[in-house]
């Protein structure tokens, strides 16, 4: 497992090492601190977990691709899950989404339902975007434009595949890793988790796995922040340059 952390509270980071720790029997945790502080340095304590201070600051695939690269993990092991330092999950999540991995040796990428801390689904699997599915989330996002790209009104109750999935929590087979890439770092923040798992679909399935949820403690900062507004831009123009507009 990896998590990158920036500043990010102690109560939020032990609840997840918990649940890890307490989902299957041996798991390895490497943390990546981006933070500008050293307020994280007590992990260095931890022995859950491994952790390593970024050198320079870089953006959410640029730390889970150091501790890929640091740690030697697709060389070490079959599966590698990236996680949001704000989640949260029970004890069976990890091993029954081993045991689907397992068992359905196409899968490249999975990802569990992802809900709200109130119950409510969190729309994190998706079509493809388009600018103008972009364009009316941020602006209009009660729009039917929105709700057709969230896919608001179909869930599914079986694995089905979907390459349009979320980077805050992503169960990754280390061999579709090797063969597609890591995540892209031109990338900041946003849309390098549809990257990533659209490249893997291409040779692998990426699959939504609505039989198990996770809590995601998610804010949607970037609609408050101007700042996490233009990372987001900038990375929407990232990506339709490289995928193309009009697909």
């Amino acid at each position: 497992v990896s998590i990158v952390l920036h500043n990010t509270s102690q109560d939020l980071i032990n609840n997840l090492i918990n649940c890890c720790c307490k989902s299957i029997s041996k798991v390895d945790i490497y943390l990546i601190d981006n933070s500008q502080t050293n307020s994280l340095n007590y992990l260095d304590k931890d022995n859950r977990v491994k952790d390593l201070k970024a050198k320079k600051k870089g953006g959410f695939g640029v730390g889970h691709n150091l501790a890929m690269k640091n740690y030697d993990i697709l060389n070490n092991y079959d599966y590698h899950i990236v996680i949001n330092p704000d989640i949260e999950f029970g004890i069976n999540v990890i091993g029954d989404l081993l045991e689907y991995m397992k068992n359905n040796r196409d899968v490249g990428v999975l990802m569990p339902k992802i809900l709200n801390i109130d119950g409510s689904l969190q729309y994190a699997r998706r079509l493809l975007p388009s600018p103008l599915d972009i364009f009316m989330k941020r602006f209009f996002p009660s729009s039917r434009v929105s709700s057709n790209y969230e896919m608001r009104s179909i869930e599914s109750k079986i694995a089905v595949e979907i390459p349009g999935l979320c980077g805050c929590f992503m169960f990754l087979r280390t061999s579709a890793l090797k063969s597609e890439g890591l995540f892209d770092e031109d990338y900041f923040m946003y849309f390098e988790d549809i990257d990533l798992s659209r490249r893997i679909s291409k040779n692998y399935s990426s699959v939504y796995f609505p039989n198990n949820n996770i809590i995601h403690f998610s804010n949607n900062e970037h609609r408050r922040s101007m700042k996490l507004f233009l990372y987001s831009l900038r990375s929407a123009l990232k990506y339709f340059n490289k995928w193309g507009y009009f697909d």
